[in-house]
């Protein structure tokens, strides 16, 4: 599944039987969405009311209705889209590429401070842009919301602080 990058059959059949599970997983919570389109459905469930609705075998295998149930759809878009509705993917998604512009800006910024705490501002920059994307693109949930909210928080205000106490190196060009 990587170009140029031999691996073991047993390993590429995981991956591939990954994806595929994912695209059943999306798909059968897409067909659900239109429901709850406007207002979404919320994010908390009844553990015992979900098992009662469901077969072993959907719980053993993960079945995409144990993922919908439990509101677990492996899908950032989808979380914000079916738990909050399409209101709250719109002010879901703008957070989070806030976030992921107000991350990188800081990492630029930070470059022209020396100390170690610019350069722990850099990382865990670099670390909130991961996030986001991964949120979109691997597999989103709403605990990672949630901390890539604390995490950019942490963040802007680690920064300002240093903004106040040091003084920018020259940069070189």
């Amino acid at each position: 599944f990587l170009p140029g990058v031999k691996t073991e059959y047993m390993m590429s059949a995981d991956a591939d039987n990954s994806v595929t599970w994912r695209f059943e997983i999306w798909r059968y919570c897409w067909e659900r969405a239109p429901e709850f389109f406007w207002l979404g459905r919320g994010s908390a469930f009844d553990v015992y009311n979900a098992v009662d609705n469901m077969s072993r075998n959907d719980i053993l295998t993960f079945s995409p209705l144990f993922a919908y149930t439990t509101r677990s759809y492996h899908s950032g878009p989808l979380a914000l889209l079916i738990d909050y509705g399409f209101p709250g993917f719109i002010v879901g998604s703008w957070l989070l590429i806030s976030i992921g512009l107000s991350s990188w800006k800081i990492a630029v910024r930070m470059r022209q401070y020396d100390t170690l705490e610019s350069r722990y501002c850099i990382a865990l920059a670099s670390w909130l842009i991961w996030e986001v994307m991964s949120f979109y693109l691997v597999y989103g949930q709403m605990p990672k919301f949630v901390r890539i909210i604390i995490a950019a928080a942490v963040l802007k205000v680690l920064s300002q602080s240093i903004h106040k106490i040091y003084k920018p190196k020259k940069l070189e060009t």
